[in-house]
């Protein structure tokens, strides 16, 4: 998922795609999304892979706990609202960039 965000082509282009991301997981355009939604939503996203291989995402609570900074990117519902997904997907993009 982040390898494919990270072929962006300039800050709009990556800045449409991470917003793209966010309103394929709020299927329900509630503006937010649950730990249970989004690894819903993620595991429901088609990625392109290989002939035979296949991705699995999964996102547990302690995964959800960390990429929102322990529920710091998260409303007082626990979800996690645009700006707030924004700024995960921003700060696990630097993360993936780093280890590779």
């Amino acid at each position: 998922l982040l390898a494919s965000l990270i072929t962006f082509t300039s800050a709009r282009d990556l800045h449409l795609k991470v917003h793209a991301l966010f309103r394929a997981v709020d299927r329900e355009a509630a503006g937010a999304v649950s730990c249970v939604q989004l690894c819903d939503s993620l595991r429901k996203l088609h990625f392109h892979t290989p002939p035979g291989q296949e991705i699995r995402v999964c996102v547990t609570a302690e995964d959800f706990a960390y990429i929102t900074r322990d529920g710091a990117l998260c409303n007082n519902d626990g979800q996690v609202g645009r700006r707030g997904f924004v700024r995960m997907i921003e700060e696990q993009l630097a993360n993936y960039v780093q280890e590779t």
